[in-house]
């Protein structure tokens, strides 16, 4: 297949940088464009061409640039997909080309169907239509490759096989999912705060599962999260991901023409920082605010990818609870899920857990009831738990202490009585003892004193 006959791809380009474009000021613009097409004068001309139209005052007199540029996106978008992808049918190796499942920064995903006679089987296969134009993408393949043959979970999306096309074009294939992405499949079935969790359980053990072969993932957003309809989760995507044992970056992670997802990408990444496992602490942290509060963390800080991009980098979130736009949803934010999400979501890397097993630990203890290590751990608060936690133990506990308290306040009690008969006994003894001593001669000095005075 002619990569350069690729008119989507070269499209799909022409819009990312045309959307990367519309970010800065007027006067940026140009040399921006001339850097980002890299000679190319066909995209040069498709990108002039969007930013003209952009430019021109529309014939209804709608807004300006900025107001525009959703609409003339989404116009962009529905042209692009309503275009017969190139390739449909061929074959690449032993497998056919079906339909575009996705497009992204790191290619085009297919589905395709094994045509060799062999066996039939259903695949996802990537390849790099626009091979030609960047010396980046191609290793990045490659790299992506190399990650997925060595991890081996059943909440990652497997590698079956990969190669070069006749025109030197490199695909992979990997297992076909078919579900929804992560929040799309919580919002669809209105899942409870339990179930939600469950499944951020399961993107956590597979991203740890990642860490332990000293891979971090890096682009955590729910697009890359699929749900089967059996409640399945499967962690897709690994063309941005970076081996931490690299001798540096692997690579650009600039946002608009590099593959990243500003509203799910940590502070670290957009401000060209270490990345390390911290990073994909905090994507899971903003996938966990998404499925809690249903919008992303930084979300309402603004509407272009610019403000968002300076809120995650200066600005703490809102707590999940006060956020969530689902009002039952938020009684059971408010406390330890909303100290869990802050907790991933610091700023400072080193305030975060200090590992994805770390969060996971604190979600499951939640669940269970147990106090978290996101909070204080005050008395009052460990009682709290222990009282929801075992109801039954505790009104016991009560009962007995009630018991032991009444017991001792009655025993005071008859103390109290018989230190009063006590002080009785002793003044009726001295008031005879008195009576009787003046019966005494010696007391009543010759007189006789008879019994009865």
């Amino acid at each position: 297949m002619s990569a350069t006959s690729d008119e989507p791809g070269r499209a799909r380009r022409a819009y990312e940088i045309f959307a990367a474009a519309l970010e800065l000021k007027p006067a940026e613009r140009g040399a921006f464009v001339d850097g980002a097409c890299g000679g190319d004068p066909a995209l040069r001309g498709e990108v002039d061409r969007l930013l003209a139209a952009a430019e021109d005052p529309p014939p209804d007199g709608a807004g300006a640039l900025g107001d525009r540029a959703p609409h003339l996106l989404a116009a962009l978008e529905e042209e692009l997909s309503a275009a017969p992808p190139a390739g449909t049918g061929q074959r690449i190796g032993p497998y056919r080309l079906v339909e575009v499942l996705g497009r992204g920064g790191m290619g085009v995903v297919w589905l395709a169907e094994r045509d060799d006679g062999a066996f039939s089987k259903r695949v996802a296969l990537k390849i790099v239509p626009d091979w030609e134009a960047s010396d980046d993408l191609p290793r990045r393949l490659r790299a992506e490759r190399q990650i997925l043959a060595g991890l081996e979970h059943p909440n990652i999306a497997r590698l079956l096989d990969g190669g070069v096309t006749a025109e030197g074009v490199p695909y992979l294939v990997m297992e076909h999912v078919e579900g929804e992405p992560i929040d799309a499949y919580c919002e669809g079935r209105d899942l409870g705060v339990r179930d939600r969790l469950a499944l951020v359980l399961a993107v956590c053990d597979a991203v740890a599962a990642a860490h332990r072969r000293l891979v971090v993932h890096r682009d955590l957003k729910p697009g890359n999260i699929l749900v089967t309809a059996e409640g399945g989760v499967k962690l897709l995507d690994f063309g941005i991901a970076k081996l931490l044992d690299e001798g540096g970056d692997g690579g650009p992670t600039r946002t608009g023409l590099h593959p990243l997802t500003p509203q799910f990408a940590a502070p670290e990444q957009l401000t060209g920082g270490p990345i390390t496992t911290a990073t994909d602490v905090w994507g899971l942290g903003a996938l966990l605010y998404r499925l809690l509060a249903g919008r992303s963390p930084h979300a309402a800080q603004g509407t272009t990818t610019q403000a968002v991009m300076r809120a995650i980098c200066e600005e703490d979130p809102r707590p999940p609870s006060r956020a969530a736009r689902q009002p039952q949803l938020a009684r059971h934010l408010a406390g330890d899920l909303d100290a869990i999400a802050l907790r991933a979501l610091r700023r400072e890397p080193a305030e975060r857990y200090a590992s994805v097993e770390a969060l996971a630990d604190d979600l499951r203890r939640h669940l269970r009831g147990l106090p978290v290590a996101a909070r204080p751990p005050s008395l009052a608060y460990r009682a709290r738990k222990l009282a929801r936690r075992r109801p039954g133990a505790v009104a016991a506990a009560a009962l007995a202490l009630g018991a032991i308290v009444v017991v001792v306040l009655g025993l005071l009690q008859q103390a109290r009585l018989a230190e009063r008969e006590r002080l009785r006994a002793e003044a009726v003894t001295a008031f005879f003892t008195g009576v009787l001593r003046q019966a005494d001669p010696d007391e009543a000095r010759g007189g006789e004193i008879t019994l009865r005075q």
